[in-house]
């Protein structure tokens, strides 16, 4: 049970703390599923902040911060354990209509977009990551105007998707 972390750049009589905690730690049922070298790293990670106002030669407050920052982790792990996650039932309801209907979007999608010449496909691929007409426009150096019309266009090569958002959901 012996950690093979090393800690350069820390002061060793806080290392010397750090690992006797997790060690602590590790014996209790909190991090009975962590390793040692986990359980070390979570509780330095927890101290960090307190550490860099930390004076060796006023240093009799170290051992303290880390115990205490050793309990509170300690009480988060527990809370995480104690939490329940209620599984929501009408996502196990959901049809596989819904499945088939989704699939059947993106796969036309997909073959409308592929049938665009090249630049369609590169300024509709722009549009689908929520770029807006100005990003797009100095990006690509097309000007605005051309890229309403480009949407136009687009609005004519899709317009055999309607189908789609005429659907309530």
């Amino acid at each position: 049970m012996h950690s093979k972390n090393s800690y350069i750049g820390i002061n060793p009589k806080v290392v010397k703390h750090i690992r006797h905690y997790a060690k602590l730690l590790k014996r209790g049922k909190a991090f009975a599923y962590k390793d040692i070298e986990d359980v070390e790293q979570d509780l330095l990670l927890d101290c960090l902040p307190g550490l860099e106002g930390y004076n060796e030669l006023e240093g009799h407050f170290i051992k303290q911060y880390v115990k205490c920052r050793a309990l509170n982790l300690k009480e988060k792990e527990l809370c995480k354990k104690r939490t329940i996650n209620f599984v929501d039932e009408a996502l196990y309801e959901e049809s596989d209509e819904s499945l088939e209907y989704s699939s059947a979007v993106r796969i036309d999608v997909n073959e409308a977009i592929a049938k665009l010449p090249r630049e369609l496909r590169k300024i509709c691929k722009l549009l689908a990551e929520d770029h807006s007409i100005c990003e797009i426009s100095r990006r690509t150096g097309i000007p605005k105007s051309t890229l309403y019309d480009t949407i136009n266009k687009l609005r004519k090569e899709f317009s055999h998707l309607k189908t789609y958002l005429k659907r309530d959901f």
